[in-house]
């Protein structure tokens, strides 16, 4: 495979190899990219990750299906699918990460938003 600034790191994710950048330190902050043709996170925030890595621990993943991240078994795609990846993504990162400890804090708001 010919080497891409679009594959970053990868970590095992909701039973996916994940493939991620990261950069930056301090405060975990994730990106998440839109859903349109071609779409990865590397071509949504190749951009903006620099400015924000100078005030944050940044993490921009490709979600289920597009870019470099392994395709489901299941192959089905949708709102529960991603989400259930990124919680998994931001428990991953916890045990990857030394100073991850806010991705627990932030998964906890998520979920408590979800609740009805």
């Amino acid at each position: 495979m010919q080497a891409t600034l679009e594959i970053g790191k990868s970590i095992r994710a909701g039973g996916a190899l994940t493939n991620y950048h990261e950069a930056g330190q301090g405060t975990p902050v994730i990106l998440i990219h839109g859903s349109g043709p071609g779409v990865s996170a590397w071509a949504n925030w190749s951009r903006t990750i620099p400015s924000l890595a100078e005030h944050f621990h940044v993490f921009a993943y490709d979600q289920l299906g597009f870019g470099y991240t392994e395709l489901p078994r299941e192959n089905r795609y949708g709102l529960e699918q991603w989400t259930e990846h990124l919680l998994d993504f931001m428990h991953e990162c916890t045990h990857t990460h030394p100073g991850g400890q806010l991705c627990p804090i932030i998964q906890h708001d998520v979920l408590s938003q979800s609740e009805p």
